[in-house]
């Protein structure tokens, strides 16, 4: 068993496997950005990944079979005493694979990166943030009487304090929605600039002893 796999190594089958694992991975790696950026069908990394799996058996076949020499690939031979010399010239796998990896590492941070970015953005602008949040925009006074502006904010601060009691809810200042009383963009809009899921927006009407609230 020793000395299969001190065959194995001098026959370079270990760095060989290494080399195409690393090619592989960064392919794959390559090919899951690139898709969505070209709106390729979903399935080409599905492609990829199968292509990469079934050549691995037969690079490691042919790093057995056949060996880097300074002469160019040739046919795998006993150990001759040109050994060393094949050796150094074997060295440039190490290379390789070190370059391989190095483009990995950098696939890696570039992806980490963007995905980060990404998600950061999401978590600003996004109406679908994790974390449950709301925001109570200012209740209009629909009434004749400028007198129940007073009770159109009250209405709005005890909506707001109730709300404050429900556990694991984020809910947005009065002071942060109060600006939207004299202009109203759209509810996206307002939802992006407070980083809420939810929005709440009413109005109240008051008519002698009746009190409509929409």
């Amino acid at each position: 068993m020793g000395s299969f796999i001190r065959e194995l190594k001098r026959r370079n089958v270990f760095k060989v496997g290494i080399a195409y694992l690393a090619l592989a991975w960064l392919v794959i790696q390559i090919t899951s950005l690139a898709v969505p950026a070209l709106n390729l069908p979903a399935s080409a990394n599905s492609l990829v990944f199968f292509l990469g799996l079934i050549g691995l058996p037969f690079a490691l076949f042919f790093a057995w079979a056949f060996q880097l020499t300074p002469d160019g690939i040739k046919k795998t031979t006993a150990p001759t005493a040109k050994e060393r010399i094949v050796k150094n010239t074997n060295r440039k796998l190490d290379f390789i694979i070190i370059g391989l990896l190095s483009l990995a590492l950098i696939v890696v941070s570039y992806d980490s990166y963007w995905s980060s970015i990404t998600t950061d953005k999401s978590t600003k602008g996004d109406l679908k943030a994790t974390a449950p949040s709301i925001a109570v925009l200012p209740i209009a006074n629909m009434s004749t009487f400028i007198e129940n502006t007073f009770f159109a904010n009250g209405i709005h601060e005890d909506i707001l304090t109730h709300l404050s009691y429900i556990k694991g809810l984020r809910v947005a200042s009065r002071t942060s929605t109060l600006k939207y009383s004299d202009m109203r963009p759209s509810i996206i809009e307002i939802g992006q600039d407070l980083s809420v899921r939810y929005m709440l927006d009413g109005s109240v009407r008051r008519m002698d002893n009746h009190v409509r609230v929409t």
